[in-house]
């Protein structure tokens, strides 16, 4: 397999995770609000996790898969800046993809941006770390 067919296969797998992660939550969420006995930290919980923040990931899976199956990157970008990260700057996905591409095309700058933000929003992942590394060593051998 060519390094493009891999980086499209990670693409498509990092996507499904975040999907079924997405879908975990909701479902965890309204098992929460179905039980009658919530507690306060329960409710302000789903305070947080507004109707607006699920439209905001629902917009970037659909411009990612848009890219994905259409190959309209810069269509892809503009959906992920000017409509999500407007209302959520740490956005997950629209952050991920953002910095993938910025890779693809060279930006290398933007992209190490992106994955210093998503490792301080979520130090667990390890893809992320890995990923500013792959940047680090290529912005090193270009100066």
């Amino acid at each position: 397999m060519t390094s493009n067919n891999l980086l499209k296969w990670g693409i498509l797998a990092l996507f499904i995770s975040l999907t079924a992660a997405l879908f975990t939550n909701t479902f965890n969420r309204k098992q929460k609000q179905s039980n009658k006995n919530d507690s306060l930290g329960i409710r302000k919980l789903d305070d947080f996790l507004t109707q607006s923040d699920q439209e905001d990931y629902k917009i970037a899976e659909d411009a990612v898969l848009d890219v994905l199956n259409k190959g309209n990157v810069m269509t892809g970008v503009a959906i992920l800046k000017d409509q999500v990260l407007v209302k959520n700057p740490d956005n997950e996905i629209a952050l991920y993809y953002l910095g993938l591409w910025s890779i693809q095309s060279g930006q290398l700058i933007k992209a190490k941006e992106k994955f210093e933000k998503l490792i301080f929003l979520h130090p667990q992942k390890l893809i992320y770390q890995q990923k500013l590394l792959e940047i680090n060593k290529s912005l090193e051998v270009s100066n």
